[in-house]
């Protein structure tokens, strides 16, 4: 994903998502006639996800990587316990 834009000066915002991996114990139950299937975690998985990310204004590097790349990762942590 790339943001950018100008307000007085150029801005840029470069963040990239990668090698996301969710594993563990998984439950199955199915209808008998299988018209239903439910797919469900046993316990809230285990998550794995890189992130790399590029934060410019003008010509000048921001310092802000560190925190975007932890409030995406705690965000899709988040995210994927209150919906998987």
């Amino acid at each position: 994903m790339a943001v950018e834009g100008s307000q007085y000066l150029q801005f840029s915002l470069t963040l990239r998502l990668f090698d996301l991996r969710v594993s563990g114990r998984i439950t199955l139950k199915m209808s008998t006639d299988l018209s239903t299937i439910i797919i469900s975690f046993k316990q809230p998985p285990k998550l794995r996800l890189k992130t790399e990310c590029t934060v410019s204004w003008g010509a000048v590097p921001l310092p802000l990587q560190t925190y975007i790349e932890t409030v995406v990762q705690d965000e899709f942590q988040r995210w994927t316990m209150d919906n998987v």
